[in-house]
């Protein structure tokens, strides 16, 4: 938002819209750029990451193009508190 803010040119409503919509930058939680698709208006599409315990170890099973390991299901809850 304070980066919103200071590229509007005026605090008004419309151009705080255009300095959002303008909006295209990589931070530490990803890039943030807000747009529309499906039927969704002005969102930023953040990549989603699924992690799981497996072995004693937190290991990446999505997106399967990054993941470390297959996710596993059913889990064996047993097994994973047994050690």
């Amino acid at each position: 938002m304070a980066d919103t803010l200071k590229r509007a040119k005026a605090m008004t409503a419309e151009e705080i819209k255009q300095s959002l919509l303008a909006t295209n930058m990589m931070t530490v939680f990803g890039p943030v750029k807000f747009a529309s698709y499906d039927k969704k208006i002005n969102q930023n599409q953040v990549a989603t990451y699924m992690v799981q315990w497996i072995g004693g170890k937190l290991e990446l099973v999505w997106p399967e193009a990054q993941a470390s390991k297959k996710f596993l299901y059913p889990i064996d809850w047993e097994a994973l508190w047994k050690k």
